[in-house]
């Protein structure tokens, strides 16, 4: 891959998910689209009914760049994260990323409930693309940052959700990636645990070439990254500097505030 080579390039993605059964289909009118406040679009024509989660996506993510999605909830943000990451696959378009990935999604994603938090840790790492030498050099540690070495060889569905993360924080931050998603900063157990886990988290976001990050903080997010994707119903509305995305964002969500507030207001007469 050449320098000058973006890290991440997405083409106008787009990402459908068939709706086998939807409630009242005769409130779908033919080849018409039906709007929905967050989620995307339903849509149903002569193919059936799906769902368009993400449409006519693009944009370019350079080595170096620290990109914060932003947009209300249901915009698409999780969904193409997880486009990105290599679980979903796009309908149409392009999704390049070059380099070794690292996920830090929702607690549990992909952990097997009946497997030790051992075999856990190794299957994870495996799946990240390390050896089995490699995997092996590394699950001590994980075990001992995540304070589970002496229930290593229980089954996971006996730990707590406390355990569970900390396991699933540990694994993923014990691999330097290239690219590093994280769909919101995960809380990871006691006070003393989560300062050692921020200082882990933020060491890898210097490290990696690239990182995505979606998070409801806009401190956390002013402090980590210099760009922002702003999605809005599964499309891109703008891309760029940070500060300056940010600062439209807040206008468009004030404004329809405003207006939520001005329809609820009584008419008096």
């Amino acid at each position: 891959m050449s320098m000058s080579e973006p890290v991440i390039s997405i083409k106008d993605l787009r990402l459908e998910f068939s709706l086998s059964r939807v409630t009242n289909k005769a409130s779908f009118r033919l080849g018409a689209p039906r709007k929905n406040a967050v989620g995307g679009r339903i849509v149903q024509d002569r193919k059936g009914a799906r769902l368009v989660a993400l449409d006519g996506v693009s944009f370019d993510i350079q080595d170096g760049d620290r990109v914060a999605l932003i947009g209300h909830n249901g915009a698409g943000k999780t969904t193409l994260l997880r486009v990105l990451a290599g679980i979903y696959t796009p309908t149409s378009g392009t999704c390049e990323v070059h380099g070794r990935r690292s996920c830090l999604f929702s607690v549990g994603l992909g952990l097997n409930g009946e497997a030790s938090l051992r075999e856990n840790a190794r299957l994870a790492l495996l799946l990240y693309g390390l050896s089995h030498k490699e995997a092996e050099e590394k699950i001590n540690d994980i075990l001992e940052f995540a304070e589970l070495t002496e229930f290593s060889h229980i089954p996971l569905h006996a730990c707590s959700n406390g355990m569970k993360t900390r396991l699933g924080f540990a694994v993923a931050t014990s691999v330097s990636p290239d690219v590093l998603l994280v769909d919101e900063v995960l809380g990871a157990g006691d006070v003393s645990f989560a300062v050692r886990a921020q200082a882990r988290l933020s060491a890898l976001f210097e490290e990696a070439r690239a990182l995505v990050l979606s998070a409801h903080s806009y401190q956390i997010l002013q402090r980590f990254c210099n760009k922002a994707l702003w999605l809005e119903k599964g499309s891109v509305r703008e891309f760029g500097e940070l500060n300056e995305v940010f600062r439209r964002y807040l206008d468009v969500m004030s404004d329809a505030e405003a207006r939520e507030r001005d329809a609820a207001e009584p008419i008096e007469g």
